[in-house]
């Protein structure tokens, strides 16, 4: 059972607020397991990704804390709960562990990492599937390494590689030194495709600035990433003398600066702008996706795209299986050219009959995510881009893979429900 809802906590300035956002995943588990009549026990774990791992450490902890009390108070709040929580089920887990549980998911979800091939210590033989995650605020990468690879690797990619020994008759996954298997596990933190938005409005407004040497007070700025008759406002927290920029969205502060974007519906534009933006801030993520995959000693192809690889294939486009990357900036252009009045009153005129399937949010921002999705998958000079030549494929799952399919094997012997901020 899944239920995903936006946004993650890190969005809010409130630690209360963000922990009465968690109200409609309770109250799905809520109802969904007492459809259901199960009686084991059933403990809440609430595991925090990279929007909160890249927040300040008290505001973590003073944020965390406001979490604990409100599954506290929830779970003795059930009546005849079958839930229990503890304050341990709530933390912050590292980017290694993420990109981990991204690759150990889905090729379990896959039957590539089943009981029998885990067992006995036996080294995991099946073909395995390599993993790129587009997530919120992170990007994760994970693919299994061959042994002899593994020696020829550069330090700075070795040292990403963990041993882990995997037995999922006995739910064991951990590193051990008798491994095995290799598995390059790595987060690329403020790569996500929320995080990139938000640097790309801050290099945006300073080439603006640069541009027309105005200055930041009260400005109206023209984003080709967004729709016609689409705005948004945005206001400047902070401004170093070098011109550096952060911006905080939909929220007014007394004696700060506001920023108005106003789309106007560039497809060619906003992705020579994305391409510019993050020549320098990918570049590592680019060389381990075409650099590494290049030499793994699998198919190329068997990479899967997880987070907005599907969700903005899938949810806007509905193309299932491979992508093809010229289909997909085809349609993206198509897409990206309609007025936002347009879009907005065909997605209203769906849900009359029907429950909303996409987000407010996701329509927005799809321009922006699809043209930072091309970039982050394309090659870099001399390189093919993953998977297959001349159309550039790129995975990606028709199935909605997660690491929280997994977690029951992570020492946990219990059915569990995992909310992921």
């Amino acid at each position: 059972m899944i239920k995903k809802i936006e946004p993650g906590l890190s969005y809010f300035q409130s630690p209360s607020d963000a922990s009465e956002s968690l109200q409609p995943l309770l109250e799905f588990a809520s109802q969904s397991l007492a459809e259901r009549r199960i009686h084991n026990k059933v403990p809440v774990y609430l595991m925090a990704t990279a929007g909160l791992r890249v927040l300040p450490s008290n505001r973590q902890d003073e944020l965390l804390s406001v979490v604990r009390s409100r599954l506290h108070a929830w779970v003795l709040d059930q009546r005849d709960t079958i839930f229990e929580f503890v304050d341990d089920y709530v933390r912050i887990i590292s980017g290694q562990e993420e990109a981990l549980y991204s690759w150990v998911a889905t090729n379990f979800v896959l039957g590539l990492l089943d009981s029998a091939s885990t067992a006995a210590n036996q080294p995991v033989s099946k073909a395995s599937k390599n993993v790129v995650e587009l997530a919120g605020s992170s990007v994760q990468v994970s693919f299994k390494v061959a042994e002899s690879r593994f020696k020829k690797m550069s330090p700075e990619i070795r040292k990403d590689v963990l041993p882990l020994h995997l037995d999922f008759n006995a739910c064991v996954v951990e590193t051990h030194p008798k491994h095995n298997v290799l598995v390059y596990a790595k987060s690329f933190e403020k790569r996500g495709a929320n995080a990139a938005r938000k640097l790309y409005l801050e290099k945006l407004l300073m080439y603006s600035k640069d541009k027309n040497a105005k200055s930041h007070h009260n400005l109206v700025l023209f984003d080709p990433c967004l729709h016609a008759a689409q705005d948004e406002q945005w206001t400047i927290l902070k401004e170093s003398n070098e011109g550096n920029l952060v911006l905080l969205q939909g929220v007014s502060l007394k004696g700060k600066k506001t920023v108005r974007i106003v789309g106007n519906s560039n497809w060619e534009k906003c992705q020579e702008f994305v391409s510019s933006f993050f020549e320098d801030e990918n570049q590592d993520l680019k060389s381990v996706l075409n650099v590494e995959a290049n030499q793994l000693q699998n198919d190329r192809k068997d990479w899967i795209g997880l987070g907005d690889f599907l969700y903005s294939t899938n949810d806007i486009f509905n193309l299932d299986g491979e992508l093809d990357r010229e289909t997909f900036a085809e349609l993206s252009m198509e897409y990206c050219k309609r007025n936002w009045k347009s879009i907005w009153g065909l997605h209203n005129s769906k849900l009359q009959d029907q429950k909303p399937t996409v987000s407010e949010s996701r329509l927005r921002s799809q321009c922006f995510k699809a043209a930072y999705l091309l970039d982050v998958a394309s090659p870099t000079q001399g390189r093919e881009a993953i998977g297959i030549t001349p159309y550039h494929v790129v995975s990606i799952a028709k199935f909605r893979s997660s690491w929280r399919f997994v977690k029951k094997c992570l020492s946990i012997r219990s059915i569990g429900l995992l909310v992921r901020p």
